[in-house]
């Protein structure tokens, strides 16, 4: 993938789809603090681990999808108070999913195909079947 984001700062939206490019995701992409939407997804070649988004707070929407990203899912992603929308799906993610409340507001969460452990946190179980 291009090392390019430097420049592009105020950018809101990036979405790089089955683009032909492959990984890693650069550590450049750390400066986008404007995102509330990230798609980035089909990045094959050399893995890395979970890109440094700690400062895009105002995130909507996160998909990271067949990224060939591993080891554990940050913490601070549970804590991005406008997430509604998490796609990590087809990665080599590994650890737990956080136990907070504070994440039943999420709408939609993609984790399949990836080696997560532990229990099934309960606010999963008990949320609304709609």
């Amino acid at each position: 993938m291009p090392n390019i984001f430097q420049s592009w700062k105020q950018l809101e939206k990036l979405e790089i789809q089955a683009s032909g490019f492959e990984g890693p995701i650069p550590s450049s992409l750390a400066v986008l603090h404007n995102l509330v939407e990230l798609r980035i997804s089909d990045l094959p070649g050399e893995g890395s681990k979970f890109p440094d988004i700690k400062n895009m707070k105002n995130m909507y929407r996160l998909m990271l999808r067949s990224c060939n990203i591993s080891g554990p899912i940050p913490d601070y992603i549970w804590e991005f108070s406008q997430l509604q929308i998490l796609d990590l799906s087809f990665n080599k993610l590994e650890g737990n999913i956080s136990d907070s409340e504070s994440l039943a507001k999420f709408q939609y969460m993609y984790l399949t195909h990836n080696s997560l452990s532990g229990s099934i946190p309960d606010w999963i179980s008990s949320r609304d079947s709609r």
